[in-house]
Parts: structure tokens; sequence; C-alpha cells
């Protein structure tokens, strides 16, 4: 669900970017400071957060999506990292706000030179990246799983159709995580205990 490499890159080059500006602009916008710090929170939030989802709840659902039989997971189900997940969404979303807000709207004052509207330009495509991936785990892929883990029928009419959405969940993980849609032994024993039980 994420395209980690890029991602990555974006938030430490936008966390280098507001240093960059608070350090030439403060004097006039003291607010840019407060938004270099929140860049660095949102880094530090989302580092831990994408490392979770790729190392511990996406190859549980790659594994009950191929499963013949319920697979036994070391938290019992994906319940509880869905929850968890889905609580970290909630806090992405207050510092997202939070960093929306402390640029009225990532609106670029008269005064700004080319690495302000540069910044405030990728803070708004960030944002909106963001959104997107916690809409679609939000809204499809963890209910999907959710519906995969209770052994529920499929939410639609044919078997046909829940097929091919189980197909799109296994190559979104490929996507994510090469050799996540053929390989068959269960990686999550490699995320720490502590995230989710």
């Amino acid at each position: 669900m994420s395209n980690m490499p890029s991602d990555e890159r974006l938030r430490t080059r936008l966390e280098a970017l507001a240093d960059k500006v608070a350090g030439v602009h403060s004097s006039r916008h003291p607010e840019l400071v407060e938004l270099h710090q929140r860049c660095v929170a949102l880094r530090n939030d989302l580092e831990p957060h994408m490392a979770k989802e790729e190392r511990g709840l996406f190859p549980m659902i790659r594994d009950l999506s191929t499963a013949i039989s319920p697979p036994n997971f070391h938290c019992g189900s994906v319940a509880h990292p869905i929850s968890m997940l889905m609580s970290e969404h909630e806090q992405t979303g207050t510092l997202l706000q939070a960093m929306r807000k402390l640029t009225n709207g990532y609106r670029v004052p008269d005064d700004a030179c080319a690495s302000y509207r540069a910044l405030c330009d990728g803070l708004a495509a960030l944002e909106a990246d963001t959104h997107l991936h916690i809409h679609k785990e939000n809204n499809a892929l963890f209910p999907l799983s959710s519906n995969l883990n209770n052994g529920g029928h499929p939410p639609f009419e044919a078997a046909s159709t829940w097929q091919v959405v189980i197909g799109a969940v296994t190559r979104t993980l490929e996507r994510v995580w090469p050799g996540a849609g053929s390989a068959r032994i269960c990686r999550c024993r490699r995320v720490p205990t502590s995230w989710w039980c």
C-alpha cells in the first residue's frame, strides 16, 4: 500500500528543506521553526508505522489471502495490528492537520523564496499522498483483511469477484514487498511482539 523508498526520500528532503527555510525565514515567519519540528515528528511517526505494516501486517494479510486453512499468528489475528495502525493513522492525520494550519493551507507568503515555495508544494503533495494511502488501508485493505481473518463470507455476491479482490490485494503486496505474493512462510515472526501484543 505504500511506495516506501520514494515516500521516505520525499519526507527526508522535505525535512531538510523545512530546516533550511526556517533558518532563512524564521525571523519573519517564526511558525517555520515549529513546522520543521512537525516535519521531524512526521518522519519519526511514519517510519516505524510503515515498518510495522510492511514487516508485520502485510505479510499476515498475504498469508490470509493464500491460506487454505486459517494461519496461526503470534498475536492471534489481524484485528489488533489493524486497530493499532488505524490509531496511528489518526496521529498522522493530526500531525498533517497541524502542518497545514502552520502554513495557512500551504499558502506561500509574498516574501517567500523558491525553497519556501518548494517546501509548501512538497508538503501539500505529501499530505495528499498520505491521506490517499490511509484511505486505501482504512476503507479497503483493512476491512477486506478483517473479513478474511474472521472466516466470513465474501462481501460480494460472486465468489469470482472475491477472487479478483484477493488477487488485487496479493498483487499490491507483491509491489510493496517483492516475493510476498508467492511465498507461503509467515514472515511476521520478524516483527517484535511488543508491536502488536
